[in-house]
C-alpha cells in the first residue's frame, strides 16, 4: 500500500534527480562563488528548466525554489568548515 515510506522513497529520488542535474547542468564554478561581495543563488538561463525536465516530478519553479536553499545551505557548510580551520590553526 501507500504510506509515509512511499513518499520518502519518491522525496529521496527526487533529491537524487536534483543533484544529478545540478552536476549535469550548472557550471560549479560560476554560482556560489562571491561575486562583487555578493553571492549569486540563480541556476542561469534556462537551467531550471533542464533539470526540471531531468527530475520529472519537480516543476521549473519548484526546481529554481530548492536550488536556491541548497545553494544558501551549501555556503553555510563551506563557511562552517573555514571558521573551523582557522580555529584549528589557532591552537
Amino acid at each position: 500500500g501507500a504510506g509515509a515510506g512511499g513518499v520518502m522513497a519518491v522525496a529521496k529520488d527526487d533529491i537524487q534527480l536534483f543533484l544529478e542535474g545540478i552536476k549535469k547542468y550548472h557550471e560549479p564554478n560560476i554560482h556560489g562563488a562571491p561575486v562583487d561581495d555578493q553571492r549569486r543563488v540563480g541556476l542561469g538561463q534556462g537551467i531550471a528548466e533542464l533539470i526540471a525536465e531531468h527530475v520529472k516530478t519537480r516543476s521549473v519553479a519548484q526546481v529554481r525554489s530548492h536550488a536556491q536553499k541548497y545553494f544558501i545551505k551549501q555556503w553555510k557548510h563551506k563557511d562552517g568548515q573555514e571558521e573551523v580551520k582557522k580555529e584549528d590553526e589557532e591552537k
